[in-house]
């Protein structure tokens, strides 16, 4: 799996959980409208089987602003990368591979 884009986006109380809203689903715009948000969610979008795009919840956060936040912090290593590969300096390869050899995986576990 490999997302494709990251969305923040409001998140309303239904049957006692938080049920996120998405820009992308045209049946939540009618469900939800002019309700206030509960929460906020961070979702990360992948290509499904067929033509649908499918969202995986990643954290539900009490404020826009924690949910930005995290967002930024995961894009932050691919905008750093993408700057360097735009401007033709070296690192870009360096820092996204210190970023994966770094994070968690199953025999680090």
């Amino acid at each position: 799996m490999r997302f494709n884009f990251y969305e923040v986006c409001p998140c309303f109380e239904a049957a006692g959980r938080a049920v996120p809203f998405s820009f992308n689903r045209e049946e939540d715009f009618k469900l939800f409208k002019g309700r206030s948000p509960f929460k906020w969610a961070l979702t990360g979008w992948f290509s499904g089987d067929s033509d649908n795009d499918i969202a995986m919840l990643l954290g539900v956060y009490d404020t826009l602003e924690e949910a930005l936040q995290v967002q930024n912090a995961i894009l932050a290593p691919m905008i750093e990368a993408r700057n360097l590969l735009n401007d033709k300096r070296p690192g870009a390869y360096d820092l996204l591979y210190d970023v994966i050899a770094q994070s968690s995986d199953e025999d680090k576990l």
